[in-house]
């Protein structure tokens, strides 16, 4: 339908459709009812109930972001590549995405990649333009979504919060402590932190998704001259600069600092954050007695 507008001697004429469109508005966020790790998402109003599906303005469903409404997709029950009835796979990167079947909005997650659709501008599967972007999830080695003080497997693609993540070292903060007598830099086991990041597409980030990676602690070596060497690492590799920890007296004690600047490639996706230590080479065992491993504020 068209509405004709005269004024100053001139014939406008605007769509209704072009008058509701906002580009893509929602969030894309877990349903918090069954709690971490999650059996189910769902996409909502945000700054508008919008969003441009096939070339056309579509309304959202109303709903309350992490609580009620929306677009619900269920891990047990899901549809993929448009099949519903389907269970996502374990330790597995999906695109979210809604289309319209019959005037129904649904949820669709996709392992494929994401473009700017050439005539209409929002953000569509790379294979199908029918499927509107609105988010990201990672399941885990069940098949679920999890979401944590440590670990955020879910991204939307518009109206993206900020979170902040972190993992705790030492008994002061209820975690153990962190100890290693290798002579070369060692992940450590149970201090990680893990998230995903949005690109352009799906293989240019966007750089303001991509957050600093920290680790601040006390150190000790249990040698006399001896050292302590941490380190970020990213996907299981050490990232960062190395921090280091002098062992000037049996009872020498050190808070260290080091930060990995823009915690990921050039690929958007899953991030894996860990801490790294070693003795340095120089024998002894090298311990974080209490610290703290986190990420700057990011775009999520």
């Amino acid at each position: 339908m068209n509405h004709i507008f005269l004024g100053l001697g001139l014939i406008f004429i605007i769509s209704i459709n072009q008058l509701a469109w906002a580009g893509n508005e929602g969030q894309f966020l877990p349903l918090a009812d069954s709690g971490s790790p999650f059996s189910r998402v769902h996409f909502v109003p945000k700054n508008g109930n919008q969003i441009v599906i096939a070339g056309q303005s579509e309304t959202i469903p109303p709903g309350v972001g992490v609580i009620s409404g929306g677009v619900i997709g269920e891990v047990k029950n899901a549809c993929i590549e448009k099949v519903c009835g389907q269970i996502l796979a374990p330790l597995t990167l999906y695109r979210t995405f809604v289309f319209m079947d019959d005037k129904v909005m649904k949820m669709s997650f996709s392992t494929g990649g994401h473009k700017e659709d050439e005539t209409y501008g929002n953000e569509v599967h790379v294979d199908d333009p029918t499927l509107s972007l609105v988010g990201m999830a990672r399941t885990d080695e069940n098949g679920m979504i999890r979401g944590e003080v440590n670990r955020q497997m879910t991204i939307s693609w518009a109206n993206r919060g900020h979170t902040g993540l972190a993992a705790f070292i030492g008994p002061t903060l209820g975690a153990p402590i962190a100890r290693t007598c290798s002579d070369t830099m060692t992940e450590i086991s149970g201090f990680f932190l893990e998230f995903l990041t949005f690109g352009i597409n799906d293989t240019f980030r966007q750089a303001f998704t991509v957050p600093n990676a920290y680790v601040s602690g006390t150190v000790k070596s249990d040698k006399p001259r001896g050292y302590v060497h941490v380190m970020v690492g990213i996907d299981g590799v050490p990232f960062s600069h190395t921090a280091i920890h002098y062992q000037g007296s049996p009872n020498d004690v050190s808070t260290i600092h080091t930060v990995a600047i823009g915690a990921k490639g050039a690929e958007e996706g899953y991030v894996r954050v860990s801490l790294f230590m070693s003795n340095g080479g120089q024998g002894g065992c090298a311990t974080m007695q209490s610290g703290t491993l986190y990420l700057s504020p990011l775009q999520s």
